[in-house]
């Protein structure tokens, strides 16, 4: 939890276990960001059965908050058209809008790159389902409500391995996931772990937010989040780590 009458201005990453848009949406709420403004948006969607669960749970003995955006149950690909229109059509602050717009336009480009066609018109498979969205509307949202700090990051475990996609079973990282850390110059940590630990969703917040790679700031720490992935690697835990610093 954070003292509110003191201003964050340093967000640090530790990416113990990876970093999907849902670890960090539950490391932000963990640290003390309040989910009204969330909750908010998601009802001005007006989809029945849309809303914001949380649940305190140990991670490898690491005390956690895990988060889902629980959708509706029919879901269906959608283009990116469809995805920012639902973001405009949110009550999220214009801010908050802005930066959800630009991490679906990080994933779209990717998209388009890797499997062809533009941008506008791929189909975002997995990161268009509404959970996806609300994942990433509502980590864009945690993030403005502390007035959008400076991003910091440990580089990013990199496991190994296949996981089944709208594409058929790809290696993992999953070759958007690769096209968006060269395009950013990402730092990755390759580790003994068999599983995803880098999602599309996660990586493209990090590009959008020019996240850049170095060591936790030497300022007063003013607040601490845990945030956890819904993955159990059994060497290693599969938890986000954010500190939030202001300054002295």
């Amino acid at each position: 939890m954070r003292d509110k009458n003191q201003s964050i201005t340093h967000l640090h990453m530790e990416p113990v276990g990876g970093i999907a848009g849902d670890m960090f949406l539950a490391a932000l709420l963990d640290m003390g960001v309040s989910p009204r403004p969330i909750e908010e948006a998601f009802a001005s969607l007006n989809l029945p059965g849309l809303s914001l669960e949380t649940q305190q749970v140990s991670v490898n003995n690491i005390p956690s908050l895990y988060v889902r955006s629980m959708a509706p149950e029919s879901q269906h690909h959608t283009d990116l058209n469809d995805v920012l229109a639902r973001i405009e059509a949110s009550s999220a602050s214009v801010d908050a809008k802005s930066l959800a717009t630009k991490i679906f336009k990080v994933l779209a480009n990717a998209e388009a790159r890797v499997h062809g066609g533009e941008a506008e018109k791929v189909h975002l498979h997995e990161v268009g389902a509404l959970d996806s969205i609300m994942d990433v509307l509502g980590a864009a949202i945690a993030y403005c409500e502390l007035g959008a700090p400076e991003m910091t990051y440990a580089p990013i475990p990199v496991g190994f391995g296949q996981v089944e996609t709208s594409h058929g079973l790809l290696d993992v990282p999953v070759p958007a996931v690769r096209e968006i850390c060269q395009e950013h110059g990402l730092a990755l940590e390759d580790v003994d772990v068999q599983g995803e630990t880098l999602t599309p969703t996660g990586v493209a917040l990090i590009g959008a937010l020019g996240a850049k790679n170095t060591s936790a700031p030497q300022k007063e720490l003013l607040a601490s989040g845990v945030g956890a992935g819904t993955l159990r690697f059994p060497q290693r835990a599969n938890v986000l780590k954010v500190f939030g610093y202001g300054d002295a």
